[in-house]
């Protein structure tokens, strides 16, 4: 009995470290398309100023 008991601790583990590393790689997608749109915009804007 314990040893299932051990086995499922695992697994909750393990889904627990694949759902953080989804969340962290969406993320840093999230970061990396709203840096480089800011940047966009900041030119543009730079652009007219200039």
């Amino acid at each position: 009995m314990p040893n299932k008991t051990i086995n499922h601790v695992n697994m909750q583990k393990l889904a627990t470290v694949v759902i953080l590393a989804a969340m962290s790689s969406v993320l840093l997608v999230l970061v990396v398309v709203s840096t480089t749109y800011l940047l966009r915009v900041l030119l543009a804007i730079s652009g007219i100023l200039e």
